[in-house]
């Protein structure tokens, strides 16, 4: 009975620990990327240089991340002056309006009493060169 259990035991152990196993490796073989293994002198020069250069990098990236720090720090300064505190507000709400027409090709009512006005003067501008022409004309058959 002892023998059975055993046997049953690894049987159920093999049949995890082997699909595991494949999975693992598996990841190392196609989804893992091969690390460059470094083999000379300049190779690691290179990569010592190239670390260092990062590095002056991320000095600069923390000098001008505390400038920026201090630069907030400052302009919070200007809200807690009185001056700012003693502003008022003189906001004007807007009135929401129909935005469009219906028939955009009619003729808007300014449009229309704007041609009317236009027509009128130049109406009254050709009564009044008319008038001006016939007097002229007058005066011309006056005189010998």
């Amino acid at each position: 009975m002892k023998n059975e259990q055993i046997k049953s035991l690894l049987i159920n152990i093999l049949t995890v620990a082997v699909p595991v196993g494949v999975l693992i490796v598996g990841y190392f073989i196609f989804v893992k990327k091969d690390t460059a293994t470094v083999s000379s002198v300049a190779s690691i020069a290179k990569i010592a240089e190239e670390t260092v250069s990062i590095g002056t990098q991320i000095d600069y990236t923390v000098k001008d991340l505390g400038d920026l720090e201090r630069a907030v720090a400052d302009s919070k300064i200007i809200f807690d002056l009185p001056a700012f505190k003693n502003l008022q507000d003189f906001t004007v709400a807007v009135p929401i309006e129909a935005v469009g027409r219906s028939n955009p090709f009619i003729p808007t009512a300014w449009k229309l009493k704007m041609r009317a006005i236009e027509e009128t003067a130049a109406k009254s501008a050709t009564s009044q060169s008319g008038a001006q022409s016939a007097s002229v004309s007058g005066v011309q058959s006056q005189t010998p």
